[in-house]
């Protein structure tokens, strides 16, 4: 089931990315894109990282509990 959440967690975290970019495709204004992309990735970071690991247990607990039943 650590592949299970591996999935989960990397799901967690391409999305976060995925957000960050279209934030930084909208705003980035002076700022080169890939700094203002970095600049909100890590904004999203000290909340999504947390959320991503619990995401990771989650999905690993919910998919063996389906497999034993």
């Amino acid at each position: 089931m650590v592949r299970a959440g591996v999935a989960g967690f990397v799901g967690d975290i391409l999305t976060y990315l995925a957000s960050s970019f279209e934030l930084a495709l909208s705003l980035h204004g002076n700022i080169s894109l890939l700094k203002q992309w970095m600049i909100f990735f890590m904004g999203y970071g000290p909340t999504q990282l947390p959320l991503a690991i619990a995401e990771a247990v989650f999905t690993a607990v919910v998919l063996q509990a389906m497999v034993n039943r």
